[in-house]
Parts: C-alpha cells; structure tokens; sequence
C-alpha cells in the first residue's frame, strides 16, 4: 500500500521538490487564476475540474481567516467539495474531551472524506492535541493548517513561492526574521526548509525572552547554515534581502515579560524589530518586507504598506494559488507521486 502524502512538518520538502515541481505546479494555479476569456476557459477547462467529486474536511480548532477562506477558494477553483468546521474548539466532541487520534480516525474513516485540512489552536490548552502524535491514526492525507506554536508549514510554501517570485531565487539570500521568532510556528518553519537552500543566512532579531530554540540554531550548526542573533535591527537592515516579521505570539493567558517591561499587544514592543521609518530607510532599495499576518501596529504600522518594498499582501493572495497546489499534490495520483518520491518520509 502506497504510503500517504501527508504534509505535516518542513522537514519533509526538499529543494529538489520545489523547485522541479511544487513551484512550477503553482505557477499553472496562478495562471489559471488570472486567466480570462473564452480561449483561457478552454484551456483550463479539465484544470479547473481536478477535483470533482474529491472531498476536503477542514478542522479548525484554532481562529483562521487566511488560511481558512484560502483553502475553501482552492477548493472551489478546483470544483471540489468542502466541509469546513471553524471552531471545532467549542463546536466538536472535544469539549467533550474527545482526543484528536479518535477524531482524526473517525473523520478519515468516512468514505466521503478525501483529505483532511487539521488545525489547532496556538494556545492549547487541550489535552491530546499533539498533530503529529495523531498522524498514524488517519487513513486519509493529512495537511498541518497550523499545529500550536510548532509548524505551520502550508504558510512556509506561501512564504518561500513570494520570496522565489519577487526576489528571483532563494539560495544565497540572507533572511532576517524579527519579532517574536521563539514562539511563531510561521518562523520555525520557514528556517527548516529555507536553510536547505545553498548559502542561505540568517538573521535573528529579537530580545532574549523571544530568541530562536536551541534546537533550530543547533540544526543550523549541524548544516553549517551561517546565523547571527541581535537585539536591533538598525544594525543589520541594510544586509537583509528579506525582511520577515512577526507579532507578538500572545493571547489573555500569557503575558509576555522583557526585563518588567510588558510586550503584549496592548503596550507594544520596543523599537529593536517594529517596522519604523528608521528602519525602513535602512533597508536595502532591494530588500523585501514580509509578514504572514495577522498584524498589529505594533510590528507592522500601517504606514509600511506604502513602502515599495512590502511584500505581505502579495504573500497572502499567494495564498490561493499555493493552495490549490497543495490539493492537487496530496489528492492527484500524478503529483502525489512526485511528491512522495522527491521529499522525505515523515519522521516520527
């Protein structure tokens, strides 16, 4: 039996797949997308139609807009089936405390159910709510729509196809990432499969309360993937090619403290990563500013989005295309084959 193509971590991609072809098969979505005409509708007729009769469940324990809509558009654009639950948190058996093993065997042994999109929430306060731990327990595919403060790895192909198609390329770019980039799944992810890339760096802006786990930097080290921390970033802008940050990871329950200084929403961080004028005129006139939203003012004034250098909403109408891509990759004989010969076996 042919093993599943679950997508689950970053670790499982290679350069190889996305570049030969994930990113190609993208490029199709994003064309479809933008196609018009009689002529257009033709040529993607049967395109357009790949997922007839195929049924996605959605399973959002966790709050969602991009992610959400863009996988039920995806699902549409493709003329599939979607059932999406969205706040699964308050509205499913595990209030009742269903495990997500039981729910996940449950939902994947449905014969209608094609492909699982699963999604917990960053806060978790659950018990049993491990993504992965319930992977081996599901007979369907398996997509991560973002699992607590882990993985988020559909954002990180998002991510990485904005970053391959406004910069030209990914190896040999330094990246710096700011803001809260200890607990941003986003961040996490983008490292593992970016750091692939050949003479790819980078660099991590954050106080100490927020640095990067040991065990992502140890990674890098193993890899001789070249990185440096500091505090400010008015003292690397101009080195970045992209510019990647991120919110506070915070919600009600977990007050983040630097120093006795309160950095949650309300308060605001200091200067050392928020997206300021001084900042901006730092950055090269080729850099890129980047942000997998939401955002606050905090991080992300308003006033950026009139930088030519931002890139973000870009990054989330991507979002559709990249998507699509994803579907057809986990659903469709021809690319899951593709997929599960050039990534590697999920590891558990």
């Amino acid at each position: 039996m042919e093993r599943l193509a679950h997508i689950i971590e970053t670790q499982q991609f290679t350069v190889k797949w996305l570049e030969e072809d994930f990113f190609p098969l993208v490029d199709k979505m994003k064309k479809m997308l933008n196609s018009k005409g009689i002529i257009a509708y033709l040529r993607y007729f049967f395109a357009r139609r790949a997922l007839t009769g195929k049924n996605v469940v959605e399973f959002f324990f966790g709050a969602s807009t991009r992610t959400m809509l863009t996988f039920q558009f995806a699902v549409a654009q493709l003329n599939g089936n979607n059932f999406a639950t969205d706040n699964a948190g308050i509205s499913s058996s595990a209030v009742k405390g269903e495990s997500l093993r039981d729910t996940i065997k449950i939902i994947s042994g449905y014969r209608t159910t094609d492909v699982i999109v699963l999604r917990t929430a960053i806060a978790q306060k659950e018990k049993g709510m491990n993504l992965k731990e319930a992977v081996p327990f599901s007979t369907k595919p398996i997509i991560n729509a973002g699992d607590r403060n882990e993985q988020h790895p559909t954002q990180t192909l998002i991510d990485l196809y904005t970053i391959k198609k406004e910069k030209g390329r990914i190896a040999g770019l330094t990246i710096g990432l700011g803001g809260d980039i200890g607990g941003s799944r986003t961040v996490k992810s983008l490292i593992y499969v970016a750091a692939k890339y050949p003479g790819t760096s980078f660099i991590f802006i954050s106080p100490q309360m927020a640095r990067i786990p040991e065990e992502i930097k140890d990674h890098l080290r193993e890899n001789r993937v070249e990185f440096r921390e500091v505090y400010d970033i008015k003292e690397v802008a101009h080195l970045l090619d992209v510019y990647y940050v991120v919110r506070m990871q915070v919600d009600e329950s977990n007050v983040v403290q630097d120093g006795g200084r309160n950095l949650t929403p309300n308060y605001g961080p200091p200067a050392y990563w928020k997206t300021s004028q001084i900042v901006r005129d730092r950055l090269s006139s080729d850099a890129i500013i980047m942000h997998p939203l939401p955002r606050t003012q905090n991080e992300l004034p308003y006033n950026t989005d009139e930088d030519f250098r931002s890139r973000y909403f870009e990054q989330a109408i991507n979002g559709e295309p990249v998507r699509m891509a994803l579907l057809l990759t986990v659903i469709k004989n021809k690319h899951r084959k593709k997929f599960l010969k050039n990534t590697n076996p999920l590891s558990f």
